[in-house]
């Protein structure tokens, strides 16, 4: 649990700075969409065999994960976290990012060339990365990387900072308290969760990995990529939304999704798929598109909207963890 100086010092940034926060938030959304759209040479529609119109396009664009996670890690008070390593919440972090790192490279390694095209290959510094039948670039795994760790540290950010007055209690502090109150009760429901959490992760990792070898081993192509959207994006939310529901801060996670939401209308549909810096398999996807999005896949915006919420879910599930943990080892 933070230490009371700690709790103090982030409120007392957010209470006094409220204006300067705001301008860095602007700033950290404004600068790198603006060099984003200085590479950018001509209006689409692209000719096909012409120019490069976007050079280096999609690698500058990384900036627009790159700045929020090293503004969010240096200030805007960020920095009380840091200093408690030993933090619940600072090891939930690092512990998700370092999980949906792995998943997303796996599934990157695994699926990238079957579900992507990247035809604009100007857009990129050329740094192609072998998988499993066939390339991408270098920076298709980069966006997913840094993709989660932007989402996780804004919506942490959000939750100890700058929307800490809706923090609600971690499952460390509802524990302790009900560990003074009722001990015996309190540790077998905390033993009981625990090995809720084990079956569920293990039956959401059975799930997704029998999806992942029939996808693998199909032949034919069908809307692969709607499936393993729903199911990845979805799946965990449900299976452990009763044990994470009552820790969410949803005031966060409403911020969270909404500037998520905001960088896809610059990113995706304005930029990516128009001068493309990325492109999708269509024989892989529903048949299902948004025609004034250059016809976006429904997958595409299915992304975007369950990231944030998965994101979330699966950390404050590892805090509950954490936190067990924690509190056994203090018995």
């Amino acid at each position: 649990m933070p230490q009371q100086g700690a709790l103090d010092g982030r409120r007392s940034f957010a209470a006094r700075k409220p204006g300067l926060i705001m301008l860095m938030m602007v700033g950290t959304l404004l600068v790198p969409a603006l060099c984003t759209v200085l590479t950018i040479k001509r209006p689409p529609p692209l000719p096909d065999n012409g120019p490069d119109i976007s050079p280096y396009g999609y690698s500058v664009s990384l900036f627009l994960w790159i700045v929020p996670i090293v503004v969010i890690l240096t200030g805007l008070g960020w920095r009380a976290v840091i200093r408690e390593r030993r933090a619940i919440q600072w090891r939930a972090a690092m512990a998700t990012a370092g999980l949906l790192c792995v998943v997303s490279t796996g599934l990157e390694l695994l699926f990238g060339a079957r579900f992507f095209a990247f035809a604009n290959a100007r857009a990129t510094v050329g740094v192609s990365i072998r998988v499993w039948r066939g390339h991408i670039p270098l920076e298709e795994l980069l966006f997913y990387l840094l993709g989660y760790l932007a989402i996780l540290l804004l919506y942490v950010w959000c939750d100890e900072v700058w929307l800490q007055k809706y923090n609600l209690d971690d499952y460390a502090d509802v524990l302790r308290r009900e560990l003074r109150s009722r001990p015996d009760t309190a540790r077998k429901e905390m033993e009981g969760l625990v090995r809720q959490i084990i079956r569920r992760v293990a039956a959401v990792g059975v799930v997704i990995g029998l999806l992942v070898i029939v996808m693998a081993s199909s032949g034919s192509p069908w809307p692969q990529y709607l499936l393993f959207v729903l199911l990845a994006g979805v799946l965990p939310v449900v299976v452990f939304w009763r044990i994470a529901e009552r820790f969410v801060n949803w005031q966060a996670l409403s911020f969270t999704l909404f500037i998520v939401l905001l960088v896809s209308l610059l990113w995706e549909t304005t930029l990516g798929v128009p001068y493309r810096w990325w492109g999708y398999q269509r024989e892989y996807m529903a048949p299902i598109s948004v025609r004034p999005w250059f016809g976006l896949p429904v997958e595409a915006v299915l992304v975007w909207a369950l990231a944030p919420g998965t994101t979330i879910v699966v950390y404050e599930v590892v805090k509950i963890w954490l936190a067990a943990r924690a509190v056994k080892a203090g018995l």
